[in-house]
């Protein structure tokens, strides 16, 4: 298994790259806010915001940097989910993050003392980031 470290690991990461131009973010902390499921695939979408990261690049249309904006929110796609294991719900989910990846899948791991969530997928691809302002 190889663990990926940063979320421009990741295909589809062309918006990525883009903002976050002095430094990728690590694939560490986020605080999870929603989770989709389709049997169709059957996939799964993870929807969240990164933890204490915001773009260094913002695009024109996000305003100038830290004014406009204060959260950055982005997700994965999962694609040929395999298994879908989840414990635990909680009102705010700010959980760790272990992204693997070997030959045949990803093994994407979100966990906190209350939470544990496994996918295995065989495909899996960002969803591009956004930003928005929180006050």
């Amino acid at each position: 298994m190889m663990r990926l470290s940063y979320w421009t690991d990741i295909d589809n990461n062309f918006l990525m790259k883009k903002v976050f131009k002095n430094s990728f973010p690590l694939i560490d902390l986020v605080d999870l806010f929603n989770i989709s499921l389709d049997r169709d695939g059957p996939s799964a979408k993870l929807k969240f915001n990164l933890v204490d990261c915001l773009p260094d690049s913002p695009l024109e249309k996000w305003g100038k940097p830290y004014i406009n904006f204060n959260k950055c929110n982005m997700g994965l796609d999962c694609f040929g989910v395999t298994e879908f294991i989840s414990q635990g719900i909680e009102t705010e989910m700010v959980c760790s993050v272990i992204i693997e990846k070997n030959k045949e899948e990803y093994v994407i791991k979100i966990y906190n003392n209350n939470i544990d969530i496994l996918i295995k997928c065989i495909n899996l691809t960002l969803i591009a980031p956004t930003v928005y302002l929180v006050e």
